[in-house]
């Protein structure tokens, strides 16, 4: 927050580096990669919104994992992320979507339930 307008120019150079922390072996460091999308997509739009097909499926991936503060950290940033997506961009994503957040609903978590309701 506050330097959005530098940052949008830097997304080109900084989301590819991003979205492979996301799949670090380590925890902390995907859930600190992850948070920092979730800013990036919260105060990036509409720019961010063009690194979808990149993006998308990275989340989709930290979705899935184990750690429920990390399953919610993903609901957050598709909360922001898909915000401003148009509909025919994100419908062939749906399917695979719903799935994922059909699952985390079942978590034992309430916070993880409660953040797959909201994106």
């Amino acid at each position: 927050e506050g330097c959005a307008d530098k940052l949008r120019e830097l997304l080109p150079s900084i989301l590819p580096r991003l979205l492979q922390l996301m799949q670090d072996p380590e925890y902390y460091v995907r859930e600190c990669a992850c948070f920092a999308l979730g800013q990036f997509s919260e105060y990036c739009q509409p720019d961010i919104l063009h690194f979808n097909q990149s993006i998308l499926p990275v989340i989709f991936q930290t979705l899935d994992d184990p750690r429920p503060t990390l399953q919610g950290t993903s609901c957050y940033v598709l909360e922001y992320f898909c915000e401003n997506l148009q509909p025919s961009t994100l419908r062939p994503y749906l399917p695979l979507l719903m799935g994922k957040l059909a699952t985390l609903l079942q978590s034992t978590q309430r916070s993880t339930k409660e953040m797959a309701l909201t994106a």
